[in-house]
């Protein structure tokens, strides 16, 4: 399986989404004939003994008719991207028993690829049991990124961009922050609403 590490607020979900979305409109992932994203912080997912529990939101019989397919071939052809290992009971990777601990060690569904992201918290478990084939780690923003961001949502007004340029360079705790892009998203918010008040706007 291929392990994805990042930082809380980095990105990994949206890496996640992003990898879906790809392979939805044919731009990437394409030796795949199925992508399915498992959403491991939802209790209806924790609580899943069979695949059909995590395959089918509602129970059609297409969707059965999917599931019993991609048994019969052993997983061919399947992705599974698992988020957020971090976020659901580390018994689900230790139980033999469990779902995901046979997803994991190819007892289920062997021929599948599986793609689990996680905090740092939970990679010491899953790498003890299961060597992964590959490690990647999202980093999030470097300074080009923030820039970006900014500009997209500035616009072209220089004045702004590079009020908040000052803004984010008066303070190393700040701009430290910002390679999470969540606290980016934060940090322009933040920079917009008091600019627009015309407040002085915080550095803490």
């Amino acid at each position: 399986f291929v392990l994805v590490e990042g930082a809380p607020g980095v990105g990994k979900s949206t890496f996640a989404w992003e990898l879906c979305r790809r392979w939805d409109q044919v731009e990437a992932l394409m030796r795949y004939s199925l992508v399915v994203l498992v959403k491991l912080r939802d209790k209806r997912v924790q609580q899943a003994t069979g695949l059909a529990d995590i395959f089918c939101h509602v129970d059609t019989d297409l969707q059965r008719a999917v599931v019993e397919e991609v048994i019969a071939r052993g997983g061919e052809g399947v992705l599974l991207i698992m988020d957020g290992a971090d976020e659901c009971p580390s018994s689900l990777w230790k139980d033999d028993a469990s779902l995901f601990h046979r997803l994991l060690s190819g007892s289920v569904l062997p021929k599948a690829t599986a793609l689990v992201t996680t905090r740092p918290s939970a990679s010491t478990t899953l790498v003890s049991q299961w060597k992964p084939q590959k490690r990647i780690e999202v980093l999030g923003f470097m300074t080009k990124h923030i820039v970006q961001y900014a500009e997209s949502i500035f616009g072209s007004d220089r004045e702004v961009l590079n009020g908040f340029h000052k803004y984010i360079s008066s303070s190393p705790s700040i701009k430290g922050l910002l390679y999470i892009p969540l606290n980016t998203v934060i940090a322009v918010g933040v920079y917009r609403e008091y600019r627009e008040n015309d407040r002085p706007i915080p550095v803490t």
